[in-house]
C-alpha cells in the first residue's frame, strides 16, 4: 500500500512533468499487456513523450494544484498520460500511428495548454505538417518570387545579347568584313 508521503511525492513528480508539458494526451490502455506498454512507451519515448500510468486521484490532484483545467470525464477507469515535451505535431503524429499499427490506446481527451478538448484534437494536430516541411513550405514561398524575378532578369540579358549578335552580323555584313 502506498503511504501517505509516497502519494505527496508522486504529485509532486506529476505537478512538474504536467507544468513542463506543451501537450497530455489521457488514454485508456485497458487490454495491454505490461510488455506491450513497455513497447508503446520505448516507441513513444524516440518521440520525447513520457507515458505515465497514474493513478485519477493523483493526476486530478495535480492538475488542481496546478491550476490547470480538469475534465473528469477523461479521469475514469485506467488512465495513462502521453506527455508531450517540446514538439507537438511529431508526437501526435507518432499516436495516431501508433493507435492504427496496433490495437488502439483509447484517446479520451487531449490537455493543450490551459484547453482541455477531445480525442480529435490529437486527430488534428497530427495533420498538421510536419516543422521540417513548414519550413521547407516558408521557404519554397519566399523563393519563388525571387526564382521568377532571376527568370525574367537572364531573359532581359539574353535577350539583349541576342539583339547586340544579330546587329554585329548586319554591321559586318553591310562592311563586307570577314567575321
Amino acid at each position: 500500500m502506498t503511504t501517505k508521503a509516497q502519494k505527496v511525492e508522486q504529485i509532486a513528480e506529476l505537478q512538474t512533468l504536467l507544468r513542463s508539458a506543451t501537450a497530455v494526451a489521457f488514454t485508456d490502455y485497458r487490454g495491454f499487456t505490461v510488455a506491450e506498454l513497455r513497447e508503446v512507451r520505448s516507441q513513444l519515448r524516440s518521440h520525447n513523450v513520457r507515458f505515465v500510468v497514474a493513478k485519477n486521484t493523483l493526476t486530478r490532484l495535480a492538475l488542481q494544484r496546478n491550476q490547470q483545467p480538469i475534465n473528469d470525464g477523461v479521469l475514469a477507469g485506467p488512465t495513462a498520460l502521453a506527455v508531450f515535451q517540446e514538439d507537438l505535431v511529431g508526437p501526435a503524429k507518432a499516436l495516431v500511428d501508433l493507435n492504427r499499427a496496433r490495437k488502439p490506446l483509447g484517446v479520451k481527451g487531449l490537455l493543450l495548454g490551459q484547453s482541455f478538448g477531445g480525442p480529435e484534437g490529437l486527430q488534428k494536430l497530427a495533420s498538421i505538417p510536419a516543422r521540417d516541411q513548414l519550413y521547407a513550405q516558408v521557404v519554397g514561398q519566399v523563393a519563388s518570387p525571387l526564382t521568377g524575378l532571376l527568370g525574367v532578369l537572364q531573359g532581359t540579358v539574353s535577350g539583349l545579347v541576342y539583339v547586340l549578335q544579330a546587329r554585329t552580323r548586319q554591321l559586318e555584313s553591310v562592311s563586307g568584313a570577314p567575321s
